[in-house]
């Protein structure tokens, strides 16, 4: 029995012992690792490359007809104005970068159509009592647009550039008409709205103005003439016009 005691005695000593020496070691629990989500850089939905193509109405001409016997006089037709209008197509290829809101680019147009207009001289008995025509051939336009979105889908913009224009300036009718080609250089203004409609596909509305300055336009009387008749062409118009663009 004494014995027994001695024995249960000296196991209860020992264990406190050993949970000292090292015998006994609590598990250690890690915390978690939480992987953050990678953050992912969204493209622009505005930058890149397109094509586009659009039709429109031009319209508001201004070319007052003022016809000049070169060397022999004058004779003007009173109150003749060739004011251009008719419908025209447009091909489009440009580029557009984006900051945040804001999107700009060069474009580089040609627009072509029947965009035309004649008159009839009232003067019986000048030369030019025929009447005459003048007709826009084509217009390549390289113009720098830049502009704010107003949400994620929807572009609103400003243009400017230089604008080069073929034309084709007809005096008389019939057998007796005379028709001289010439070309002018000058500026193209306007303003647009576009609208995404899917990633890549987007509709556009957009104006413009052309101006092409002042063009002497002579007729010579025979081939290699220095005298016959001239005008001062002005040509200008306004183009309003709808179309697609497709971004690469």
């Amino acid at each position: 029995m004494i014995r027994s005691l001695r024995l249960a005695t000296l196991v209860t000593l020992a264990l406190p012992a050993a949970a000292i020496a090292g015998g006994y070691t609590p598990p250690v629990i890690e915390a978690p690792v939480v992987i953050a989500p990678s953050e992912q850089v969204a493209t622009p939905l505005w930058a890149g490359a397109y094509v586009g193509g659009a039709l429109g109405y031009a319209f508001n001409g201004d070319d007052r007809v003022g016809m000049e016997t070169v060397a022999a006089g004058s004779a003007t037709p009173a109150g003749e104005s060739l004011d251009v209008s008719g419908a025209a197509g447009t091909l489009a290829l440009g580029y557009r970068w984006q900051r945040n809101k804001f999107v700009y680019g060069p474009e580089l147009t040609v627009d072509f159509g029947g965009v035309e207009d004649d008159y009839a001289n009232a003067e019986n008995g000048s030369t030019f009592d025929d009447g005459g025509k003048s007709e826009v051939n084509h217009i390549i336009s390289l113009k720098f647009k830049g502009g704010s979105l107003v949400n994620e889908q929807t572009l609103v913009y400003g243009l400017a550039g230089v604008a080069y224009g073929d034309f084709t300036y007809t005096q008389g009718t019939g057998d007796g008409a005379q028709s001289v080609d010439y070309d002018a250089t000058r500026y193209v203004i306007g303003a647009g709205v576009e609208r995404k409609v899917s990633e890549r596909l987007s509709v556009f509305g957009e104006w413009n103005y052309y101006n092409f300055g002042k063009t002497d336009v002579f007729f010579p009387a025979s081939d290699d003439s220095d005298s016959g008749v001239q005008t001062v062409a002005t040509p200008e118009h306004h183009l309003i016009k709808i179309g697609l663009n497709y971004q690469f």
